[in-house]
């Protein structure tokens, strides 16, 4: 397989860069994280999820990196540690 010039690797690297600044909307963020659309106005407004960036009169989004950090930041929760109970 051919190594990516300098050139190619640059402009991956300035896409990917730009997707993580990408700004998306209120149904994809709640079909991201599988919760409503009234759950992430709830959770902002207790100051629980990243706050929306008004981008027109009647249009608001999130950028992707906010959300993606926001879901890293969440802790992990196993299914044994919602049963309680050991798997075997």
């Amino acid at each position: 397989m051919k190594p990516l010039g300098v050139s190619m690797f640059n402009f991956m690297m300035k896409e990917s860069l730009s997707m993580k600044e990408h700004i998306i909307s209120a149904s994809e963020v709640s079909n991201r994280i599988g919760v409503s659309r009234v759950t992430l106005w709830r959770w902002e407004n207790a100051g629980e999820f990243p706050l929306r960036i008004k981008i027109g009169p009647n249009r608001v989004g999130w950028r992707v990196s906010e959300i993606e950090d926001w879901v890293s930041s969440r802790p992990t929760v196993r299914n044994a540690e919602i049963s309680g109970g050991n798997d075997d």
